[in-house]
């Protein structure tokens, strides 16, 4: 079949796709890691304000106007390199996973 010979006869063009089918699988993992993180705006705030107790859950919910600024300015900035040490071991995991390493 054609998913055979696709997978287990190698030729130039079969790896050149395998390769972008494997990057877009990793640009798709770090879009999902990040999308994870506990700022407002994005859904791992939304899950982190019904986790939290109401008072605290309203004051998360409060900051969430200026999530965008903070998001903006933690991806251009980020001066500590948090993103990368939070999202690559995230990334690293379901990278191995998917692609069984």
């Amino acid at each position: 079949s054609f998913a055979n010979q696709f997978l287990f006869n190698p030729n130039p063009f079969t790896e050149g796709l395998l390769l972008m089918l494997r990057f877009s699988v990793n640009v798709n993992l770090w879009l999902m890691a990040f999308n994870l993180l506990p700022i407002p705006p994005l859904d791992g705030g939304r899950v982190l304000v019904g986790l939290l107790p109401d008072k605290a859950s309203r004051r998360v919910r409060q900051i969430e106007p200026y999530g965008m600024a903070v998001i903006t300015l933690l991806v251009f900035l980020d001066p500590f390199g948090l993103i990368p040490r939070i999202v690559a071991p995230i990334v690293e995991l379901f990278s191995n996973l998917i692609f069984d390493q």
